[in-house]
């Protein structure tokens, strides 16, 4: 199930994609926009992408999975490309999400 964001924030994360991609920094009015948008959340996400705290796991068949709960953290670390990656296999991918299911509950 894809999520969509609305229409403001996926043109705010396209300008910061852009910007980053010219000069490997976000300009400040973007994290002002950040900070009007989402608040003090906006904060605790930059803070997870600047200590690079955002993992895309993939597996063999295709399952990708971000070991991060904060949404907007995951869309910043791709924006920013600070997103760690790691392979593992189907199995070790099964278990991982069963015992963040464990770990919930």
């Amino acid at each position: 199930m894809a999520v969509v964001l609305p229409a403001v924030v996926e043109e705010l994360l396209s300008e910061m994609a852009a910007a980053v991609q010219e000069s490997a920094r976000i300009p400040d009015e973007y994290l002002l926009s950040l900070k009007f948008l989402f608040g003090s959340s906006a904060t605790q996400a930059l803070d997870l992408v600047d200590r690079q705290s955002i993992t895309l796991i993939s597996s063999p068949s295709g399952r990708r999975v971000y070991q991060c709960k904060h949404l907007l953290a995951v869309y910043l670390s791709q924006v920013m490309r600070t997103c760690q990656q790691l392979s593992v296999s189907d199995k070790q991918l099964t278990d991982i999400l069963l015992m963040e299911k464990k770990q919930e509950a």
